[in-house]
């Protein structure tokens, strides 16, 4: 039959078995081909770029080699498997590092550093931190918003009720979807901020255990450069720079998409946040009394209010036995010790209030009445009281300067 030749056509475009054969054709082609042919210059180009690659390729499997076999886990080993790991190399290796690391903090041996890996090992470290801790508080802080919903569902029902109408307050309550806006976002967070973050968290561990074998190899690399070289020091040193370069390639790439990752989930979160916001008051807008947004106002507007309310004829008595009680008043007091305790009225400042005010100026206590205030008097029940002036000494109607006799 016909011979199965390959010409040079078919050669090229079918390789020979891989890659790694071509250097070796290369070589060959080079050596036929006289020094004075045009293609002899272009052969040598392509057998330096050819031997380049194989070089990186052999580098390329060593340090995936390295990764999987450093990046074992420790607790899928059996109690047998360790001990058989456990020799006299295995602990002078040990000692040796020990020593060495010694020496480096006592400055005794200079260390070998990679500013690039330093870095992404500092961010790395802050981003596992990052995502530790917005698990936890995030979780937290959902729990929380999910108890203090159910909560407010509540007050606000409680509030329609004295607000409105029952048919309204029906026809609100048939509105109201505060179970479903509260599994909504609880769905959401999860899906949206739990779930990546817990997943990110989870990846953490496998370049740990890198970083930790390539601070071992640093030591060994260390310890051999001050004190051997040839062969040891050479497999130490290519150990030691296929997993730094290994760890210094994609600790880059995780730090960023972790970055990412971060960011996203605390927009979503923050979102979540709003529209639950926005949703709730949405639902409820018939109930939604306009705020002032001044925080730094709050205090005097709720005074105000407080004083207009104390006003009103349905909180005021008439009686001229009226009980007189302080309002309370959302300004921020500073806080003054507790005043002694007044002594008690005798029938002689009874009588001489009786003798010096006038009947509708006499006031008396229907229970007891405690100081909480600077300038504040105790008052027992039944004792009498003559109101001087509707205010105190420093224009507020929220006190009332009076006389005990």
């Amino acid at each position: 039959g016909k011979p199965n030749l390959m010409d040079m056509g078919s050669l090229m475009i079918k390789p020979v078995q891989r890659v790694m054969k071509y250097p070796l054709l290369l070589s060959e082609l080079l050596n036929s081909t006289p020094a004075s042919h045009p293609d002899h210059k272009v052969l040598q180009d392509a057998l330096f770029a050819m031997k380049n690659i194989n070089v990186n390729i052999n580098e390329l499997k060593r340090r995936k080699d390295l990764v999987l076999k450093y990046k074992r886990n420790d607790d899928d080993e059996t109690l047998k498997e360790k001990f058989s790991r456990l020799n006299i190399h295995s602990i002078s290796k040990k000692s040796k590092r020990v020593t060495s690391h010694l020496k480096i903090l006592t400055g005794g041996e200079p260390q070998v550093k990679d500013r690039t890996f330093n870095k992404e090992e500092k961010l790395f470290r802050s981003l596992e931190k990052t995502v530790k801790l917005c698990v936890k508080n995030i979780s937290l802080s959902s729990q929380h918003l999910q108890d203090s919903i159910h909560l407010a569902a509540q007050n606000i029902t409680g509030l329609q009720e004295i607000l409105q109408d029952k048919d309204e307050v029906n026809d609100c309550l048939k509105k109201q979807n505060t179970a479903n806006l509260c599994e909504d976002l609880m769905a959401q967070l999860d899906k949206l901020v739990l779930t990546p973050l817990l997943a990110l968290q989870a990846l953490f561990s496998g370049p740990q255990k890198l970083i930790q074998k390539r601070y071992d190899k640093l030591l060994d690399y260390n310890s051999y450069l001050q004190r051997s070289t040839g062969e040891e020091l050479d497999l130490a040193k290519k150990d030691y720079e296929a997993l730094n370069a290994q760890l210094v390639e994609e600790l880059q790439v995780f730090n960023r998409a972790a970055k990412k990752i971060v960011l996203n989930c605390l927009h979503c979160f923050i979102t979540l946040l709003r529209n639950i916001m926005s949703a709730a008051l949405q639902s409820n807008s018939v109930v939604v009394v306009p705020v002032p947004l001044s925080s730094s106002s709050i205090c005097e507007v709720q005074n105000q209010l407080m004083e207009e309310v104390h006003k009103l004829n349905f909180v005021k008595e008439n009686s001229s036995a009226t009980f007189i009680e302080r309002k309370l008043s959302l300004e921020k007091k500073k806080s003054v010790p507790s005043p002694l305790e007044s002594p008690r009225q005798t029938e002689g400042h009874r009588s001489k209030l009786l003798s010096t005010y006038s009947t509708d100026l006499l006031y008396q206590a229907k229970r007891k009445c405690n100081a909480t205030q600077e300038f504040d008097i105790d008052l027992h029940e039944g004792e009498l009281v003559a109101v001087v002036e509707q205010k105190d000494p420093f224009g507020s109607t929220s006190r009332w300067l009076v006389d005990t006799g």
